[in-house]
């Protein structure tokens, strides 16, 4: 009878219901003279996944005999961040692209990206009197301490448009940060967005697996992978970057900075005051490329 069963059985079925382990195990890795915990892959959602998370052990001595305990010994210990690859799939991007022509809807008729190794290309259309006007522009990535900087450039009109380039630049990068294209990222200057991804994704992986979040101040972009479904952008403690960077992105963020009234005036939309602003440090023969830049862009939609 089934009162009568065996117990024994039991941890039999037990076993047979034990639930999978959601992640890989954490595992000791030695490279470099450095004790890491490695973790794996994590899936993050539709599109985008943490391909590999390691943090590095502090306080090792060497010899160290890695096969000698399991990764999980260090789970109180305060470990420092090591590596990241951060997998990016391409319709990530698109849908992005698209969140971000909705957002600017009332000047921007249309949106599309076209991925490149490091710069990414855009085309679209802006509503216009005599029918929608051309496009192009565009989107260029820079390290920027732990986070990394995205910045709108080099946006070219190919036909009569009622706003001049340089304001059809902000209008995309601020429609990007009301649409969330990236999370959590801010404005950086008139057309460019600052964010950090490595603080917030260590933040999702490390505690499931049961470690403490480490400070991630050191975590540098170090390179970018393009393939043909997805980007791997690649982070690492105190990294060198290997971004081969563009001179006309260089010169969008060196003047961000340096002329970052005029182009405060141009995020808020008062392009009479950003024209005086630009009329006034960009029309000397020896002045910044970026400001003879912003200043012909302003006067060219009154020709």
């Amino acid at each position: 009878m089934a009162a009568d069963a065996d117990p024994k059985v039991a941890p039999a079925t037990a076993e047979a219901v034990r639930p999978q382990r959601r992640f890989p195990a954490p595992q000791l890795r030695l490279h470099d003279r450095q004790v890491y915990v490695g973790f794996g892959a994590t899936p993050l959602g539709e599109g985008l996944r943490i391909a590999d998370l390691a943090l590095t052990v502090p306080d090792v001595t060497f010899p160290f005999d890695i096969a000698g305990g399991a990764a999980t010994r260090y789970q109180r210990k305060r470990c420092r961040f090591g590596y990241l690859d951060l997998e990016v799939g391409h319709e990530l991007f698109a849908r992005a692209a698209q969140r971000v022509q909705q957002a600017c809807a009332e000047h921007v008729a249309g949106l599309r990206l076209h991925l490149g190794p490091t710069i990414f290309e855009a085309e679209g259309l802006l509503h216009a009197p005599k029918g929608p006007a051309p496009f192009t522009v565009r989107v260029g990535f820079q390290p920027e301490g732990s986070g990394v900087l995205a910045c709108l450039f080099d946006l070219r009109l190919y036909g009569p448009a009622p706003v001049p380039a340089p304001f059809a630049a902000t209008v995309l990068a601020r429609a990007a940060v009301r649409a969330n294209a990236i999370p959590d990222a801010q404005p950086f200057g008139a057309v460019g967005l600052c964010f950090d991804l490595v603080t917030g994704l260590v933040r999702r992986a490390v505690p499931l697996r049961g470690f403490r979040v480490p400070d991630c101040h050191d975590a540098r972009l170090e390179r970018v992978e393009p393939g043909p479904r997805a980007f791997h952008l690649h982070f690492a403690a105190g990294a060198r970057p290997e971004v081969a960077l563009d001179a006309e992105l260089l010169s969008c963020v060196e003047g961000t900075r340096a002329f970052a009234e005029g182009e405060e005036l141009l995020a808020r939309g008062d392009l009479a005051a950003a024209e005086a602003y630009y009329l006034r440090h960009g029309e000397a023969p020896d002045s910044h490329p970026f400001a003879r830049e912003r200043l012909l862009g302003l006067l060219a939609a009154r020709a």
